[in-house]
């Protein structure tokens, strides 16, 4: 909100102003500025296998984190918030059958394959830094004994917007895409990494107006 100067006074001034850092002049879906709107970059996608995201609350507001892009692609997707104070999470059903393969790196972990194709009812991802996701997947598997994958390095990550601390990890939009182009079709990396790509060169422009740095802990 700006402010104009008035019998001695600051008040709010609600005619916007069209610059890139006003919060209130970004897209609520794609969260990029009104300005450069990226939604028209998303490919829908009828994903047969349904994707749950465990979120970590801190990165609600963040509008470097990748996998509210998710939202504008995918059919069956849906998201559920850890690690809020006084927030339950909705943990999935012990009691369940349901085959969940998780994307972490855990100490039973091994490389997803075509082989994996139609052995898993859904996928999920764990998105957070480091401790958050290991804190979150540590949960997962004390409840529900998921299956946990890791996705095989092919090429680094194209995120730029936070530092990586390792050569092969991945943001969570990028190792959903990769995961999906393994267990459905191929075609889904060549569909779903366009918006990804214009959401960070809109972001890094965005930055370079600003001069902010980059963040670290890449998801």
């Amino acid at each position: 909100m700006l402010f104009l100067k008035q019998a001695g006074k600051a008040v709010p001034k609600m005619t916007p102003v069209y610059d890139w850092t006003t919060p209130h002049l970004h897209c609520v879906h794609c969260w990029s500025p009104m300005t450069h709107c990226i939604c028209a970059a998303a490919c829908a996608i009828s994903n047969v296998l349904p994707v749950q995201v465990f979120i970590h609350h801190k990165e609600l507001s963040r509008r470097s984190n990748s996998t509210h892009l998710l939202r504008l692609l995918l059919d069956q997707i849906s998201f559920e918030v850890h690690g809020a104070p006084n927030q339950p999470t909705r943990w999935p059903d012990p009691t369940s059958k349901e085959r969940l393969c998780v994307l972490f790196p855990s100490d039973s972990a091994t490389p997803l394959s075509e082989a994996d194709r139609g052995q898993f009812d859904k996928l999920i991802i764990v998105d957070g830094n480091w401790r958050q996701a290991k804190k979150a997947s540590n949960r997962l598997n004390k409840i529900a004994a998921p299956a946990f994958r890791t996705i095989p390095f092919d090429e680094p990550s194209e995120f730029k917007l936070r530092t990586q601390s390792a050569q092969h990890r991945l943001s969570s939009f990028e190792a959903t895409a990769r995961a999906l182009s393994i267990l459905e079709s191929d075609t889904y990396w060549d569909k779903m990494m366009p918006i990804f790509r214009a959401h960070v060169d809109v972001t890094m422009e965005q930055r370079s107006r600003r001069g902010a740095p980059r963040q670290k802990n890449l998801r």
